[in-house]
């Protein structure tokens, strides 16, 4: 067993002097303010480190502290996140927040215990922000150090499995260099996004290849095994919006906090002409002819196909869906860009504009 354990600190002595002589300099790795920690992993779920650098800066410079972040209003905090998709997680942020002041007076906690309490902090990050902020002798286990683990060890279990994921949580623990745990677990996960990469593992220059398991039986391409060796194709989601400009003002609907794109706003929108009618608007609509604009946009687990068409609102009051929207706005054009929208919806309004070259026919 001590033999064990003494080959699993070789290969984390190995992967942390290869992060300490390459790695990266981003902007997170260069502050142990628990929050500003705390911000960023929150940004890096499911999001590649290049898209998050900027959005990290301009949350930072509006939401410097805890304390301004909890104060805001939503909509500014959806404003500054719009674009970077998965709201729920900025959502999350400012639920957190909020929750950070009223509980810890302002201060975000350092025991993984409290961590979490708050929402949209998990096991991963509140391991993250405890050993990185705070020096704590924690491990963690994201998809970047589970593809390492699965390789090193020759896990051929699926990753979903109760088994296979305590199975990783003990390994990360018996590897975790304890007197430089946060340095330690940035290793890790920067070795899974530059060494050992997903669909091109550099094995050829990896400094723990001999250790190996999955290379030295060649499976390293097969590993990590994931729910499916085949991924069910992604449900299709068809949105209809229409551009409804009157007296130089167009019209916007915004979202329940909850659910897809939650607390954003939109123009109105449905998956048919009918819906717009009789649910979204509660008022009859004439639709142009005119060729619509549209995007395809990737979700996480679906396909989302947008449209955009002019469209003439019947006179009358309008009752929005009650189940979707809270609110309906008219808005003038120009600051159309500092609502919170998503990226999706963004890019049909700036590929209207460029068609219609701000000619905007009621």
């Amino acid at each position: 067993m001590n033999e064990l354990l003494s080959l699993h600190q070789k290969i984390a002595r190995e992967i942390l002097k290869e992060y300490q002589r390459t790695h990266r300099q981003l902007p997170w790795r260069s502050t142990k303010d628990p929050y500003a920690i705390w911000v960023s992993e929150i940004m890096l779920q499911q999001t590649q480190s290049n898209t998050v650098i900027p959005y990290y800066h301009k949350w930072l410079k509006a939401f410097p502290t805890v304390d301004t972040l909890a104060h805001a209003p939503i909509d500014t905090v959806l404003s500054i996140w719009s674009g970077l998709g998965y709201y729920r997680r900025a959502h999350n942020l400012h639920h957190g927040a909020r929750e950070i002041m009223t509980q810890y007076n302002g201060t975000v906690p350092s025991a993984v215990s409290q961590l979490l309490k708050i929402p949209g902090i998990g096991r991963y990050t509140a391991g993250a922000i405890a050993s990185i902020a705070h020096n704590q002798p924690v491990p963690v286990v994201d998809g970047n150090v589970a593809r390492i683990l699965s390789r090193l060890f020759l896990i051929e279990t699926p990753l979903d499995k109760s088994a296979t994921i305590k199975q990783l949580w003990s390994l990360a623990d018996s590897m975790l260099i304890k007197d430089n745990p946060g340095d330690f677990n940035q290793a890790m996960m920067e070795f899974g996004a530059t060494i050992c990469k997903p669909k091109q593992p550099q094995c050829t220059t990896c400094s723990v290849a001999q250790f190996c398991k999955a290379n030295q039986h060649n499976k390293q391409h097969l590993l990590p095994i994931r729910k499916s060796n085949h991924s069910p194709e992604r449900p299709i989601l068809i949105q209809k919006s229409v551009w409804i400009y009157r007296n130089k003002k167009l019209l916007f609907l915004h979202r329940h906090n909850e659910g897809l794109f939650g607390g954003m706003w939109e123009l109105p929108s449905a998956e048919t002409e009918q819906q717009l009618t009789q649910q979204t608007l509660g008022l009859p609509i004439k639709i142009s002819t005119d060729c619509p604009i549209t995007h395809t946009q990737k979700l996480s687990h679906r396909l989302l196909k947008l449209s955009l068409t002019r469209a003439s609102l019947s006179k009358g009051s309008i009752q929005i869906d009650p189940q979707r929207y809270q609110a309906f706005r008219w808005q003038p054009l120009d600051i159309w860009a500092s609502l919170p929208l998503s990226s999706g919806m963004k890019h049909l309004i700036k590929q209207y504009l460029k068609s219609m070259h701000n000619d905007l026919i009621e």
